[in-house]
């Protein structure tokens, strides 16, 4: 293991070499070939899904060579010891196979990256999956015995170098953990490092494109999609970090009547967030004094925010996390214009959130027998939201409703720093707004402030789609993924392909 390649106030990401890969690639083989009257896999379609599964991704061309370079007889059928020599071969460095490792402070976090891959039932060729998962708190009894040293140890935190920025005392509160599958890398790297040429930019971003379509085709959008959350794995884009997944809202839902209202925005990073999750929260209010005489006093929404982000719930909080969060959602001041703040929440703990659903819900059939709406249809329970509000009432702001057009803006924001250089707003290291200005700006963001922006945009494909990824108003978005991947930006994508895929088959 070496020092952390990302630090924040609730996660800590390490890389690791995992020794124990072979027994993941023996169970996958197991699982594959599972109710086969032979235990082997077969050239062609069967073995390219295995791929899949494996989150390689070949298409089938590349899929049959490499199964050809290890069918050691020869006779089109691959036992488990050479699907084991393919895997390491493959997905290993040097017989060990790195992984990464996200440390997490909250369960609520560690459960929505969890949930997000099991519930959704999403494709290893789009996303990165997790191999392993641990938790120390009591209620999970998913304990991995070859996890038994997490959480971290102060040994561990010195030579981690976690103290450079946490008291190693402190990652006593790290108690929950995910294994994934280690990147080549991210998108940023590739960008900075590889220069990539328009053509190269148009089919990174295809890759991105057709994950994002893939997760809001399964009811789910990521909720903090940016440069350093997309990697790349065996040669392909994947989607990791789904921490801030959460659930789309139906147009139509209503708690009324068995409807579930998904927010998003308890993780984020301002510089990719859409005009609408910008806010002003009121800073003062007419007053007395200690002398009766009237005077300006602090409003009492922005008291009620302060406590909201501050307040230890359960007394088992731990401090240092808690003061990083306020910096992180302390709101910012402007002399003329007042405060301004992203519209964020705190997901409630899960114990709480299950006993409070099971109320709302008792209560909504009791107001509809009461109304003698008995007999109006009742929409089916949805499944539970991957992240509650917690007391809510005490926000200055409503929340924002979770929308596949969500996503589709910082798509933009993606796209448009891929296609000039720079980016939409300028942001932090972790791609967080650093000024009020910038908060300012993207709260007021009109059409013309767009035009103008685009004016930087060479590629007139480039620019038609992300004048309709980035309007201000999300009613004006796509309505989904595949009218975006239908832009004639994306479409050249699909022409190059044909070439290419007709070039090969003269070599057959």
């Amino acid at each position: 293991a070496g020092p952390p390649i990302h630090k924040s106030a609730t996660s800590v990401v390490i890389f690791a070499d995992d020794i124990k890969a072979i027994d993941d690639y023996r169970k996958t083989f197991q699982k594959i070939t599972e109710g086969l009257e032979d235990a082997v896999l077969y050239k062609g379609e069967q073995f390219l899904k295995s791929m899949n599964d494996l989150g390689i991704g070949f298409d089938q061309v590349i899929a049959d060579d490499k199964f050809d370079q290890f069918d050691v007889n020869g006779d089109g059928k691959m036992d488990e010891d050479e699907f084991c020599k393919f895997c390491r071969s493959s997905l290993d460095r040097d017989m060990e196979r790195r992984v990464v490792i996200k440390f997490m402070v909250e369960r609520e976090q560690w459960e929505r990256e969890i949930k997000s891959r099991n519930e959704f039932k999403l494709e290893s060729k789009y996303i990165v999956d997790v191999l392993r998962i641990y938790s120390t708190e009591p209620e999970e009894d998913q304990k991995n015995p070859l996890m038994q040293h997490m959480p971290i140890t102060k040994e561990m935190a010195d030579k981690f170098s976690f103290a450079l920025t946490h008291e190693a005392s402190e990652f006593k509160a790290y108690s929950n953990a995910i294994v994934m599958l280690g990147a080549d890398r991210n998108l940023d790297t590739i960008f900075r490092s590889e220069r990539p040429a328009l053509h190269t930019i148009r089919a990174l971003m295809s890759d991105v494109g057709d994950a994002l379509r893939h997760l809001h085709e399964n009811n789910l959008i990521h909720g903090d999609l940016k440069m350093m959350n997309v990697v790349r794995v065996n040669d392909k884009l994947r989607l990791i970090d789904f921490d801030a997944a959460v659930r789309i809202t139906k147009r139509d839902a209503d708690p009324m009547k068995g409807g579930t209202i998904h927010y998003v925005g308890a993780k984020f990073s301002s510089g990719i967030l859409p005009p609408e999750m910008i806010g002003r929260i009121n800073d003062v209010e007419s007053g007395f004094g200690p002398d009766g005489k009237s005077k300006h006093v602090l409003h009492q929404d922005m008291k009620n925010y302060k406590k909201y982000f501050t307040e230890n719930r359960d007394g088992e909080e731990n401090h240092s996390v808690l003061a990083q969060l306020w910096d992180k959602v302390k709101p910012k001041h402007s002399m003329k214009h007042g405060f301004y703040a992203v519209k964020s929440f705190r997901p409630e703990k899960t114990h709480k959130r299950d006993e409070r659903v099971k109320d709302e819900r008792k209560l909504a059939a009791e107001i509809r027998r009461k109304a003698g709406l008995d007999e109006v249809a009742v929409e089916a329970e949805e499944p539970e939201s991957l992240a509650v509000p917690w007391k809510q009432e005490l926000l200055p702001y409503e929340l924002i409703r979770s929308s596949p057009q969500y996503d589709m803006w910082s798509f933009g924001v993606m796209l448009y720093f891929m296609c000039t250089g720079h980016q939409l707003f300028k942001s932090d290291r972790d791609d967080d707004l650093t000024t009020v200005d910038g908060l300012i700006h993207l709260a007021g963001w009109s059409d013309d402030a767009l035009e103008e922006k685009l004016k930087d945009v060479d590629d007139e494909a480039a620019k038609e789609v992300l004048k309709a990824l980035l309007k201000p108003n999300v009613e004006d978005r796509p309505k989904d993924m595949k009218e975006v991947m239908d832009y004639e930006f994306f479409k050249a994508r699909l022409d190059q392909d044909g070439s290419v895929k007709d070039i090969l088959k003269r070599f057959d």
